[in-house]
């Protein structure tokens, strides 16, 4: 098979949007986990654990990860090379441009308050481990590709084909999300 200039960059994503989908797993579940220790600790603003929300946030987190996958993607070339602080850089940038917006919306009226230090901390810790969740996977699948016989790099092509229309979807409705209801939501609170 003969390489065309865009077939690496097919199997960059099509990695991401596979590591994206493990560790999205994972981030959504830790999600409820955070929402579990606010709760714990402000027992006031508990509302009961509930299967059903588990399984939104998994999904939530799963599809975040997504679409957060396209701009890592992106912008991995100028980040560091090894895994660990590549994840950091990224999860620290996530977490200040996605995150400080989220938190100064403060949604639900759940992040202002005697809980708000908590909850900031525990969200920004999510939000750097994304990026460091990420770039592990990331790291993991390429050398899984790397070391493999042809059919995983067919998975990479396979994960780009099925994966990229969603992947930029949630993206955009991401960013669509950040102009319409973030940002319209901090100037209320501020």
């Amino acid at each position: 098979m003969s390489m065309t200039p865009w077939m690496p960059w097919m199997r960059r994503f099509g990695i991401s949007f596979a590591a994206a989908l493990l560790s999205g797993l994972l981030f959504g579940v830790l999600l409820r986990v955070v929402m579990g220790i606010i709760a714990l600790a402000y027992p006031e603003m508990a509302s009961g654990f509930h299967w059903e929300a588990l399984l939104m946030l998994t999904v939530l987190g799963m599809l975040f990860t997504l679409g957060n996958s396209l701009i890592f993607t992106c912008v991995m070339p100028v980040l560091p090379d090894r895994w660990a602080t590549r994840g950091l850089s990224y999860g620290v940038a996530n977490a200040a441009v996605i995150g400080t917006p989220f938190f100064l919306s403060n949604p639900g009226g759940e992040l202002f308050g005697p809980q708000a230090f908590l909850g900031v901390s525990l969200f920004t810790l999510l939000f750097v481990w994304g990026g460091v969740s990420l770039s592990w996977t990331v790291d993991k699948l390429e050398r899984w590709v790397a070391v493999g016989r042809i059919g995983r790099t067919r998975f990479t092509y396979a994960s780009f084909i099925v994966l990229i229309v969603p992947a930029i979807i949630i993206l955009f409705n991401i960013g669509r999300e950040m102009f319409t209801e973030i940002i319209p939501e901090i100037r209320n609170h501020w």
